[in-house]
């Protein structure tokens, strides 16, 4: 009986295989300068922003920098796994759960971040979900961001806003 496969057939078939389990991602690293001029989706004028993005194969990170109290830095992993942060020292306290995953083959990057506040004796619990998707375009120096700002809370996921950014490497 003749083998089904010979060894050079079965490294060819292994090689695709793991070809098509490493889909090659986009690395968003590096300083990027928002165009103001460019938003889509907000009528009031914007502070200046700068997004720090450092990126590895386990994580993504945004640091913030602007003309005003810039938050604390936004970190997601890569792995499809959670990462959830108490905020304490707010009112009312909330958690932030942050998830990442990669669409359109690894092209498009979809940052979450559920906010949750717990509520307290005036204020019931409220959950905002925005939702970033992260797109490089005209080689790499320009980073697209279309952000969706929902409350699920209001029933149906009622959308507040749609909001497109421009971002240039600096």
């Amino acid at each position: 009986m003749k083998p089904l496969l010979s060894i050079g057939g079965l490294c060819c078939l292994l090689s695709v295989v793991t070809w098509a389990f490493n889909i090659p991602t986009v690395n968003f690293a590096g300083i990027w300068i928002r165009d103001n001029n460019k938003v889509e989706g907000m009528n009031t004028p914007l502070p200046d922003l700068t997004w720090i993005i450092t990126q590895d194969d386990n994580q993504f990170s945004i640091e913030q920098v602007g003309s005003f109290k810039s938050p604390p830095k936004e970190v997601y992993n890569l792995d499809g796994t959670q990462k959830i942060t108490e905020i304490t020292d707010s009112h009312p306290p909330r958690t932030i759960t942050r998830s990442a995953k990669w669409l359109n083959d690894g092209q498009v990057l979809e940052l979450t971040t559920l906010s949750v506040s717990r509520g307290d004796s005036v204020t019931k619990p409220i959950t905002f979900v925005v939702k970033d998707q992260l797109e490089l375009a005209e080689g790499g120096n320009v980073l697209r961001v279309r952000r969706t700002v929902s409350i699920p809370d209001l029933g149906s996921s009622v959308k507040i806003q749609e909001i497109k950014f421009i971002f240039y490497k600096k």
